[in-house]
């Protein structure tokens, strides 16, 4: 996900990785297509052999005493990109990897991966997972920088060393099956998970968010409403907040909610699409309460949200925004 993990956590999803590329089986045309496109290992990084075009990146970046530092293995063939696309990976270890492109519109361009979007590309499943492969440089941001990839926008917050993927219009188009929870309209249900352990509850859209939930002991209880998938003039963002050390997770959309999450420790997480700020014709106010004693937080947009809010003891805090209604 869009949390950074820590090193020994990163190096050995790398390891995993990089290991799946080097015992990688091609199919036949597949293979041949690798081995007669010319990149071959016409260059060395750290006594690695890699082709020019990877090279250059990393002489661009500053060589061994640059971002990437020296390689970790020499240039192999990756798994086939989600789109189709063949490419070739240098790893860098658990601090970065160049992909140079082999097929397609971008054939013998190779781009640099690292930093938190690295972490995300590797945590995704590499240049076959969600991500698939970049398809330019990571570029500055007035609070971070932004790289694309097949499968959308990586950006990341250089305050918070943290970065989330968002899917764009025009990226998402060919991997829109692909999306589980996106809908036809470009909107995603908002489910209300809870754990039964600890009777906290979590508002979630996208699908990692979820999977991580569920494996931290969440159970979906309803539908809450739903949200934009893709970012338009008067929305928020709904963004997942984490505090790993006393494993509390919580979902906020207004910036008052958002700075008080930073203040208690929270960390971002990634995105969980966007809602209105104003009310809209059908629209439901998406509500955070707070619970005075242990100052946990839920969002209730339902009825029976409410009710349970109310029961549990938590108290209404402010409007966080506006969802659009549930599928009919």
């Amino acid at each position: 996900m869009a949390r950074p993990r820590s090193a020994s956590h990163v190096a050995t999803l790398a390891a995993m990785v990089l290991a799946g590329l080097q015992g990688l089986s091609l199919p036949p045309a597949v293979a041949q297509t690798v081995q007669a496109t010319p990149t071959a290992a016409s260059s060395m990084i750290c006594g690695f052999a890699v082709s020019e075009a990877a090279s250059a990146v990393w002489r661009d970046l500053g060589g061994e005493t640059g971002r990437l530092g020296c390689a970790t293995a020499p240039e192999t063939p990756t798994a086939t990109s989600p789109l189709g696309t063949l490419a070739r990976a240098t790893a860098f270890g658990d601090i970065g990897v160049v992909l140079l492109h082999m097929s397609g519109a971008r054939a013998g361009q190779a781009y640099a991966v690292s930093g938190c979007a690295f972490r995300l590309y590797v945590q995704f499943g590499g240049s076959s997972g969600s991500l698939g492969l970049p398809l330019g440089d990571s570029r500055n941001t007035p609070d971070g920088y932004k790289q694309p990839f097949e499968g959308g926008i990586v950006r990341t917050q250089r305050a918070l060393d943290a970065c989330d993927w968002t899917r764009t219009a025009e990226e998402t188009r060919p991997v829109a099956q692909a999306a589980a929870t996106a809908q036809a309209d470009g909107l995603a249900d908002l489910n209300v998970y809870e754990n039964p352990a600890t009777g906290d509850r979590l508002s979630l859209a996208a699908a990692g968010a979820v999977a991580e939930a569920e494996d931290a002991g969440y159970h979906r209880l309803r539908v809450q409403g739903r949200v934009m998938t893709l970012e338009a003039a008067g929305e928020t963002r709904l963004k997942l907040f984490v505090q790993e050390a006393r494993s509390l997770r919580e979902t906020v959309a207004s910036a008052q909610s958002e700075r008080d999450a930073l203040a208690d420790g929270f960390v971002f997480e990634a995105g969980q699409g966007w809602i209105w700020t104003d009310p809209r014709p059908g629209a439901a106010p998406l509500k955070l309460y707070r619970h005075p004693a242990t100052a946990r937080v839920r969002l209730a947009a339902t009825p029976d949200d409410v009710s349970d809010a109310e029961a549990a003891g938590y108290r209404f805090v402010r409007i966080e925004g506006y969802l659009a209604p549930p599928t009919p």
